[in-house]
């Protein structure tokens, strides 16, 4: 600590202070960037995703790490690459419409075969897709967990599948 905080912290009332001592500021980013990890909390729960291609979507917690989280979402593929527009030509940024992930029409329509895992479990692009829902990690702060009731959308879909 500084100075300044050991002599804010000295006439603060009501906080406890044995020892002040002098820390590094990376250490003190550090302290500022800690968060308590509970798995159990994120497990099972919806949650939105505030960055990416997947921005504002709602996914269910798979699994809870120390770094983050893993969730099913509606997979957002972008379509394939067309061989007819001139390279000069600039790039649409539309955002990929959300659809299922269906091995039939991957297949048409990148003329690409997805690997088969186990059952109901496909890989394609570098991504894991279980039950037609792309499977992602993220980091703390790239999910919430206060959003806009709106988990109602996919919650039809989960009652019919066994996670």
């Amino acid at each position: 600590m500084n100075e300044q905080l050991c002599n804010l912290l000295k006439i603060t009332p009501g906080v406890v202070r044995f020892d002040c001592q002098m820390i590094t500021h990376r250490d003190g980013m550090k302290l500022l960037e800690m968060r308590q990890f509970l798995q159990l909390d994120y497990i099972g729960k919806w949650v939105q995703v505030c960055k990416g291609v997947h921005k504002g979507d709602v996914g269910y917690v798979l699994s809870a790490e120390s770094w983050g989280v893993c969730i099913l979402l509606i997979p957002r593929l972008p379509p394939p690459l067309s061989q007819n527009i001139p390279p000069k030509r600039k790039r649409s940024h539309l955002r990929p419409v959300p659809a299922l992930f269906d091995y039939k029409s991957i297949c048409q329509r990148y003329g690409v075969m997805p690997d088969h895992v186990t059952e109901n479990v496909y890989t394609f692009t570098r991504y894991t897709f279980e039950y037609g829902l792309i499977v992602k990690s993220y980091n703390f702060y790239s999910v919430s967990t206060t959003f806009p009731a709106c988990h109602w959308i996919c919650s039809p879909f989960f009652g019919k599948v066994n996670i």
